[in-house]
């Protein structure tokens, strides 16, 4: 059981200090995995039943924190080969952070895998994924608990790499919090402004553009659009921007 929590730096609303959940307001998160299916096809390792969810799960909550936001992809690595996937799963993220299964409420539940020490990776459609900086603990009685939120160092740090693994999100009259980079428009690990138009994030949106609501790998800031211009809520080229700062490419730090 696993229980972390992980901010996307697309959604994220400073002055609430949460992420805002417009595509579920606007009905546009899918009921099954989107990771399965193109544009990501992605491939899972010991899960072969595709995650869906009952239209209730994305009902307003109690408490609004607890809105779901996306699905994301998590994954357990062995902790001798970091590479090597265990088991992956695709879960949902609620706008507090926490990750939750397909219920809405419950810890993640990788399934049929003995209790033991493992990497923990959290990926996202359209955000540069981050993994534990070290091995975690799982048992089968009680979620393990992990922050990737308090620190630039809550993920792997590759110190080969110029730049932190995680983007620092201010909130006002708090502290910062951190989560992860919003820009990775074609699932390759990167946010990138440069280079062929197959692999520049800026570029695949140009030619994504669209005001038409919908669920699209381009659209940065996560609102159901995909745009270049617009106020700041709006405009997914201004998030991949405040995303990468000075720097023209951001990868996934891995081990």
């Amino acid at each position: 059981l696993a229980g972390a929590k992980v901010f996307l730096h697309g959604p994220f609303n400073s002055t609430t200090g949460l992420m805002n959940d417009w595509l579920r307001s606007n009905n546009l998160i899918p009921l099954s995995d989107p990771y399965r299916n193109t544009p990501y096809n992605y491939v899972h390792t010991q899960n072969c039943i595709s995650e869906s969810i009952v239209s209730s799960v994305l009902s307003s909550q109690l408490n609004s924190e607890n809105n779901i936001v996306d699905w994301v992809l998590v994954e357990l690595m062995n902790n001798n080969t970091p590479a090597t996937v265990i088991q992956s799963r695709s879960v949902l993220v609620r706008r507090n952070g926490q990750l939750v299964d397909v219920d809405g409420s419950s810890p993640i539940y990788f399934k049929n895998l003995d209790a033991g020490t493992y990497n923990l990776s959290v990926r996202h459609r359209n955000h540069v994924g981050a993994m534990t900086p070290s091995t975690q603990s799982f048992n089968l009685n009680s979620p393990t608990p992990y922050d990737f939120t308090t620190t630039s160092t809550s993920a792997f740090v590759n110190a080969t790499l110029t730049y932190g693994p995680l983007r620092e999100l201010p909130r006002s009259g708090n502290s910062s919090v951190w989560g992860l980079y919003s820009g990775d428009g074609n699932f390759n690990k990167r946010a990138q402004r440069t280079g062929s138009a197959t692999i520049n994030d800026y570029s695949l949106l140009l030619a994504n553009r669209t005001t038409t609501l919908g669920y699209y790998q381009r659209d940065y800031n996560m609102e159901g659009t995909t745009r270049t211009t617009g106020t700041p809520a709006q405009n997914d080229y201004s998030r991949l921007l405040n995303s990468l700062l000075t720097i023209n490419q951001i990868n996934q730090h891995e081990k």
